[in-house]
């Protein structure tokens, strides 16, 4: 739709529902992003590649990402996601190099990719962790989880840094 434009905000008006694959994909000067509870669905690549984006803040409205949603958002520095998600999906903060920390909301039960994080803070309620869901995060990076939940378990295996709680 507005792929490659040069937009630099978006607020979308109260009756979008579904943001499309690739919506807004590429629009490089894109640096605020103002969705409404009604939002519930966000399409793959959907922001991908929107490089001075920098903070994503998702309504608890929305309940499916679709994968890469914010892939190449170089500028990304926060990410506040929505307590409706339950997966994480493949390549969903790949090449956000900026973006450092993440919290998992509850309801997240399967993590396909958070790609590039430093911390993570993540439920208990996470249930499956795709093979490599953190491909190419800092050797730092450190998982805070609930003391014998699945993602703490994982941390030890991979030999990530685990704070538990």
């Amino acid at each position: 739709a507005f792929s490659g434009a040069g937009l630099e905000c978006v607020d979308l008006p109260q009756k979008v529902k579904v943001i499309g694959e690739s919506a807004f994909g590429g629009c490089e000067q894109l640096t605020t992003v103002l969705l409404k509870e009604q939002v519930t669905e966000i399409g793959e690549t959907a922001f991908a590649f929107c490089s001075a984006l920098q903070e994503i803040c998702l309504p608890d409205s929305v309940k499916m990402l679709g994968n890469g949603v914010f892939t190449g958002c170089k500028a990304l520095t926060s990410a506040k996601l929505s307590e409706q998600l339950t997966v994480i999906p493949n390549a969903c903060f790949w090449e956000c190099t900026s973006l450092d920390n993440v919290v998992i909301p509850e309801n997240v039960a399967k993590i396909s990719g958070c790609l590039n994080l430093k911390h993570l803070k993540a439920a208990k309620g996470i249930k499956e962790i795709e093979e490599f869901a953190f491909f190419d995060c800092s050797k730092e990076m450190t998982i805070e989880a609930p003391q014998g939940s699945y993602i703490a378990e994982y941390a030890v295996q991979a030999g990530i840094n685990i704070m538990t709680k």
